[in-house]
C-alpha cells in the first residue's frame, strides 16, 4: 500500500458561520514528519496546533498539508515514486492562485532541508534517500515554492520556515540545510516577509519536554497573542519578530543544555502594516495560557517560590468597587492554575497560598504601587525568600472584553509579562454587580454531514469565542442596568427572605421584603437576626441553583487545592475532602437541585428554604444557620474573603448533559447541628446555561438610610 501527502482541511464548527465570508487570513501550513529513514517528532504536533489557532484567534481559513492521515499505518513509499512530491506541489500552487489581492497569506513549511552538489536547496519529501539523493522524485525544489509564492497575490505575504530540525536524535547524512539558508532563497522577493527558524550555521532544534520544534513552539505562543506587546489586541509582523527573537534563543540557553538558535527575518521592511487582530479567547484559557508561561519562566529560571498578590482593576488601577469579586476570582484562578500545571510537570518550585500572600504584602506594609520598586527587594515569609512576584491587573470594557495584564517582578525588575484579552461570559459578569434575566442562546451549530462527506475535519474551538456568546453578553450587560429582576412577578424563579431572632429554635421565620433602587437590591436585616432564603422554581423540570453568601458556597465542596505551609498544593482527585464554607463562583460552586423529580422532601409550598452553610458529605449531612452579626466576627472574615462580604449571590442554570454598599454586619455560621441527610443529586445532568441571576446587598436599616 502506497503512503501519499494528504491535506485536510480543519474547519471548527462554533465558528463554521465566519467561513461564509471571504476570509481576509489565509494559510497553508505544509509539513512533512514521517521521512522513512528520518522520522520528525512532533512536526504534525506544531502543524496542527498552529492551524487552529489561526483559526479561531484570527478567524482564519487554515489548511494543513501533511505526510499522513491521522490514525493510519501505510507501507513506505518507493524512493522512485514520486506521488508525495507531486501532491505537495499541486497543494501549494492550487492554493497560491487561489490568493486574492485582499489577502494576508501565511505559508508555514517544515520539514528537513536539503542542497545538492550545486548547493541549490530543497525540501525533502517522505520518501527522500539521503544517501542516494533521489531530488528528481522526493524533493521539491525552494525556488520552485519561491516563484509560486512570490506570483502570488495577497495584501500581505509571510513565509514562516522551520527546516533542518537537526536536534533529532540521530544523523544519517542530511545536510543540515538551516533556516537562513532556506530563507536566502526568497530574500529577492520584496513584496513578502520571511521569518526563518536559524541562522546560518545553527541548527533549528526540537524541544521534546513542550513536544514541539523549538521555533514553532514559540511561533504558537506568539500567534496566542503574547506576542502583543503593547495590549492593542493587534498583532503585528515586528511584534511577532521581536517576540520570537527574545524567546527562541532564551529556550534554547535554559531549556536545552545551552544549546543555541536565533530566529531571522528576511524583508522586515516589508512586514510595517502587517497585522492580525485577535479575537478574544474565554477566561478560562487565558488564565490556562498564562499559567503555561509563568510556569515555563519559574522552572528554566529556577525561581523557588512566587507569590501572586490580588489582581488591580478599574481606571484607577487599585480596587475599583464595580468589579466585585471578579478580580479576586481571576487571582485565585491563576493561582490554583498554576499549582496544577506544576504538579502536572512535577516542577520544583512552590506557589504561596492567598493567605501566605496576604501576610508578606502586610508584613512589608505593601501596597500594589509598590509592586516593582525597592521595596518588593528581599521579600520572605516565615525566613523563606519569595525571588518572584506577579504585578496583575484586570480592565473590564463595556462590551464585556477583558484584559488581564500581568508582570513578573524578580525583586524591582521586569523579567516578563504575561496576559492577554477575553471575552466574559453570563457567569464571570454576575460576579460583578446587578441582577438579570438570560433569554435563551442559541447553541452553536455542529458540523454539518456535507461538511464531514466533503473530508473535513471538525474540531472544537481553542480560542475564539462564539458570535452566541456576544450576543448573550451585550443582553446580560443591557439588563444589569434595569430594575432588578428580583421583583419580577412574571420570573418563575422566585426568591424570599424570612427572618427571625438569633438562636431561637421556635421562633417561626417572618418574611422580611428587600429594597429596589434601580439595578440594585437591598435586604435589610440587624445584628441578632437569623435568616433563612426561600427559593421557588415554577418549572416542570428540574433546575440548578448556587447560592452564595459573602462569597462563600453554601453547600460543601471538594476543593481542587488545599493551602499547607504557606503554599498552594494541588489535591488528588480521589482523595478530595469536603470543604464547609468554600470560597467558590458562580462558575464553580456545587449546585443545589430544585424540582428534582426523584427527592422525596419536596415543600408543600414550592418554596426550598436554605438556612445557612450546609455540610452534605453524603454521611452525616450538617447545618450552620446565617446569623447577622458585627461584620469581623463573620465567617467570611475569618476566612480572609471580605471582597464579597454584604452580598448574597443566587443564580439558576439550565440542566445540560455531561458592590458598593457599607459593609457594617456580616454573617456568621452558627453551631454546628445535626440534621437529616440532605441526600445527593443522583441524576446525570449538570448546570449549564445561566437562566437568571440575582445579587442581593444585606445591610442593617441604619446603614440603608444612610446610603445616596
Amino acid at each position: 500500500m502506497k503512503r501519499s501527502i494528504v491535506t485536510l482541511f480543519l474547519l471548527l464548527a462554533a465558528t463554521s458561520a465566519t467561513f461564509a465570508q471571504e476570509a481576509t487570513l489565509k494559510s497553508l501550513l505544509v509539513s512533512i514528519e514521517k521521512y522513512d529513514i528520518k522520522p520528525l517528532d512532533f512536526a504534525k504536533d506544531d502543524i496542527t496546533k498552529f492551524s487552529y489557532l489561526l483559526m479561531t484567534c484570527y478567524n482564519g481559513v487554515a489548511e494543513a498539508c501533511i505526510d499522513m492521515p491521522p490514525g493510519t499505518v501505510r507501507d513506505i513509499q518507493r524512493e522512485d515514486d514520486n506521488t508525495p512530491k507531486r501532491a505537495v506541489m499541486n497543494k501549494i500552487e492550487t492554493w497560491c492562485k487561489l490568493l486574492t489581492a485582499n489577502d494576508t497569506a501565511i505559508l508555514y513549511l517544515a520539514g528537513h532541508g536539503e542542497k545538492d552538489a550545486n548547493g541549490k536547496l530543497y525540501l525533502a519529501m517522505i520518501n527522500y534517500n539521503p544517501h542516494r539523493k533521489n531530488f528528481d522524485t522526493a524533493a521539491i525544489p525552494m525556488e520552485w515554492i519561491r516563484d509560486r509564492f512570490g506570483e502570488a497575490k495577497g495584501k500581505h505575504k509571510l513565509l514562516l520556515i522551520d527546516t533542518c530540525f537537526s536536534g533529532t536524535a540521530k544523523n544519517i547524512g542530511f545536510e543540515r540545510v538551516t533556516g537562513a539558508e532556506s530563507g536566502a532563497v526568497f530574500a529577492d522577493l520584496k513584496d513578502l516577509v520571511v521569518i526563518a527558524s536559524s541562522r546560518e550555521n545553527e541548527e533549528s532544534w526540537l524541544w521534546r519536554d513542550e513536544r514541539h520544534s523549538l521555533f514553532t513552539y514559540w511561533l504558537i505562543e506568539a500567534f496566542k497573542g503574547h506576542a502583543d506587546l503593547n495590549d492593542d489586541q493587534i498583532v503585528t509582523c515586528d511584534e511577532i519578530v521581536s517576540y520570537l527573537q527574545d524567546k527562541v534563543p532564551w529556550a534554547a540557553k535554559h531549556a536545552l543544555d545551552g544549546k543555541i538558535q536565533n530566529p531571522v527575518v528576511f524583508n522586515a521592511e516589508k512586514g510595517k502594516d502587517f497585522q492580525l487582530r485577535l479575537n478574544a479567547a474565554s477566561l478560562e484559557l487565558l488564565i490556562a495560557n498564562m499559567a503555561e508561561q509563568i510556569d515555563l519562566k519559574m522552572r528554566l529560571n529556577k525561581y523557588p517560590r512566587l507569590a501572586i498578590p490580588e489582581f488591580t482593576s478599574g481606571e484607577s488601577g487599585r480596587f475599583d468597587p464595580k468589579y466585585g469579586t471578579l478580580p479576586r476570582w481571576a487571582t485565585d484562578q491563576l493561582r490554583d492554575a498554576i499549582a496544577e500545571v506544576s504538579m502536572k510537570n512535577r516542577s520544583d518550585y512552590r506557589v504561596l497560598s492567598k493567605n501566605a500572600t496576604l501576610q508578606l504584602m502586610q508584613s512589608r506594609n505593601l501596597t500594589p504601587d509598590d509592586l516593582g520598586t525597592g521595596k518588593t527587594k528581599d521579600v520572605e515569609i516565615e525566613g523563606i525568600k519569595v525571588p518572584l512576584l506577579i504585578d496583575g491587573r484586570m480592565t473590564v470594557y463595556e462590551d464585556g472584553r477583558t484584559k488581564l495584564s500581568s508582570v513578573l517582578l524578580d525583586a524591582d525588575e521586569e523579567v516578563g509579562k504575561v496576559g492577554g484579552f477575553a471575552m466574559l461570559n453570563p457567569r464571570e459578569i454576575a460576579m460583578m454587580e446587578g441582577s438579570a434575566v438570560l433569554e435563551r442562546v442559541t447553541e452553536p451549530a455542529p458540523g454539518t454531514e456535507a461538511e464531514a462527506e466533503a473530508g473535513y475535519v471538525i474540531m472544537p474551538a481553542v480560542g475564539a469565542v462564539p458570535v452566541e456568546q456576544h450576543q448573550a453578553v451585550n443582553e446580560v450587560l443591557e439588563k444589569r442596568k434595569k430594575t432588578s429582576v428580583i421583583v419580577n412577578p412574571d420570573s418563575p424563579y422566585k426568591v424570599r427572605f424570612e427572618v427571625r431572632p438569633m438562636n431561637r429554635p421556635n421562633a417561626a421565620y417572618v418574611v422580611r421584603p428587600v429594597t429596589i433602587d434601580g439595578s440594585d437590591c437591598y435586604l435589610p436585616i440587624s445584628k441578632g437576626e437569623e435568616f433563612q432564603i426561600r427559593i421557588k422554581c415554577e418549572t416542570t423540570h428540574e433546575v440548578f441553583v448556587r447560592v452564595l453568601v459573602d462569597g462563600l458556597n453554601t453547600l460543601s465542596q471538594r476543593e481542587k487545592v488545599a493551602e499547607k505551609s504557606f503554599v498552594v498544593v494541588p489535591l488528588d482527585p480521589k482523595n478530595r475532602e469536603y470543604v464547609v464554607m468554600p470560597r467558590a463562583s458562580l462558575d464553580d460552586a456545587r449546585p443545589w437541585v430544585i424540582n428534582d423529580p426523584k427527592a422525596t422532601n419536596k415543600p408543600a409550598d414550592g418554596f426550598y428554604a436554605i438556612q445557612g452553610f450546609y455540610d452534605a458529605n453524603g454521611k452525616n449531612s450538617t447545618l450552620r444557620r446565617f446569623q447577622v452579626v458585627d461584620a469581623d466576627e463573620s465567617a467570611a472574615v475569618r476566612k480572609n474573603y471580605t471582597d464579597q462580604l454584604g452580598l448574597i449571590t443566587i443564580g439558576f442554570f439550565k440542566p445540560e448533559p455531561p458592590t458598593r454598599a457599607p459593609r457594617d454586619v456580616g454573617i456568621k455560621d452558627g453551631e454546628v447541628e445535626e440534621i437529616p441527610d440532605l441526600g445527593t443529586y443522583k441524576g446525570d445532568m449538570v448546570p449549564g446555561k445561566m437562566l437568571e441571576w440575582f445579587n442581593i446587598r444585606y445591610l442593617t436599616p441604619e446603614a440603608l438610610e444612610k446610603l445616596p
